[in-house]
């Protein structure tokens, strides 16, 4: 059967199926059901992507909050560290960090929690 075709010797409901096919819209009922039940699962899928789309956003957040108390806990401990070489051993501030091998960039944030 050619959804495309040109005789007219099928019964009016396959007529009507085979112009759905071809995206023409009838009011035969079985027509309609069929667009009716497409239009449903079209709509499941989307919430489906769209819950998929959220749950990897919330998973992409958690890694990012998990690496951004990482960093913290290892300022802190190297705040800690700076702290007891200055008490115990009278280092500066300075001295502490060279000690330490602390990078520029972590010697920034560690002077403004300072």
């Amino acid at each position: 059967m050619n959804s495309t075709g040109a005789a007219d010797d099928v019964a009016p409901d396959v007529k009507a199926f085979l112009d759905y096919v071809n995206g023409v819209l009838s009011d035969d009922a079985f027509v309609r059901e069929i667009d009716d039940e497409i239009i449903r699962v079209k709509q499941i899928e989307q919430e489906r992507v769209g819950y998929m789309t959220y749950a990897m956003k919330i998973e992409e957040e958690r890694e990012l909050a998990e690496e951004k108390g990482r960093e913290e806990g290892k300022i802190e401990t190297v705040i800690n560290n700076i702290r007891s070489l200055m008490k115990k051993k009278g280092w500066s501030f300075n001295e502490a960090l060279e000690a330490l091998d602390v990078s520029p960039e972590d010697r920034v944030t560690i002077s403004a929690k300072l």
